[in-house]
């Protein structure tokens, strides 16, 4: 189990870190505005608050599809929006401070504001429930990222078998995570196993030239329907047999092939 931690923890603060980058420029006017808010000091507290709902407005609006929608599913580079995210805030703050600076000066001229009306210093919290959603939406995409890499960066045994149990695995829309863990040079025996049922057949086919698989499994391999899966299975079916004395039949005279959906589930 402590493998399992140790994968999830190492592998999972950095896609985390990563993103968190986006919350400085958020943080920083929320901060500001708790000392003129705490000392009635009402043009700075309404400066920084303004500032502090822009810069989470723009934010919520560039991240929102990646926090919460399928934003990460698009493409490998996809996850680079939360290094472009924080450019974008900065702007907005030096453009919010710039706006109010300019308001104050055709409106106010330089005039302080008398009090902090009621619903104004209510208005504290929206900055702040802004930052809060967005820090749930890392929590969120960061496990995500990290169920995208750990089939393929994994080296404890336990967590490739917690991820090949899992319900969704062997569904057509995990065909990547599923190549990915059967291309892991650390994957068991028994993960190829239950992988070589999976319905892609160039997830098979990476089963089939794994250095781990079992030599029934290749059998079983050589002789699917996919000629692709067959071709990759041949080879070290071959090698496997002359290791272990004992001669297969030559690919083209192998009789029928085995579908996966054929072959009974793994029992544990």
């Amino acid at each position: 189990m402590m493998g399992v931690v140790w994968d999830c923890i190492h592998m999972g603060w950095v896609p985390f870190l990563m993103m968190a980058t986006v919350l400085p420029p958020m943080l920083w006017p929320v901060l500001r505005a708790r000392s003129p808010l705490r000392l009635a000091q009402a043009k700075p507290y309404f400066i920084h608050l303004w500032a502090g709902v822009a810069v989470g407005a723009v934010s919520s609006w560039v991240l929102w599809p990646f926090l919460f929608g399928d934003g990460l599913k698009h493409g490998s580079t996809a996850s680079f929006i939360f290094l472009v995210a924080p450019i974008y805030g900065v702007m907005t703050l030096f453009v919010a401070y710039g706006l109010a600076e300019l308001v104050d000066r055709m409106f106010f001229k330089g005039r302080a504001l008398a009090v902090i009306p009621t619903w104004a210093r209510r208005m504290f919290w929206l900055p702040v429930a802004i930052l809060g959603i967005m820090l749930l939406g890392l929590f969120t995409s960061s496990a995500h990222l990290l169920r995208l890499t750990l089939p393929e960066a994994a080296t404890d045994p336990e967590t490739l078998r917690l991820l090949v149990n899992a319900d969704d695995l062997l569904a057509p829309t995990h065909r990547r995570e599923a190549r990915d863990l059967a291309s892991n040079r650390f994957s068991p025996a028994d993960v190829l196993e239950k992988l070589s049922l999976h319905g892609d057949p160039r997830v098979r086919a990476q089963v089939a030239v794994h250095a781990h698989t079992d030599l029934a499994v290749l059998r079983r391999l050589s002789q699917d329907c996919a000629p692709e899966v067959r071709q990759a299975a041949q080879p070290r079916l071959d090698l496997q047999s002359a290791q272990a004395g004992q001669v297969g039949p030559p690919l083209s005279e192998i009789p029928a092939c085995t579908s996966p959906l054929q072959v009974p589930a793994h029992k544990p």
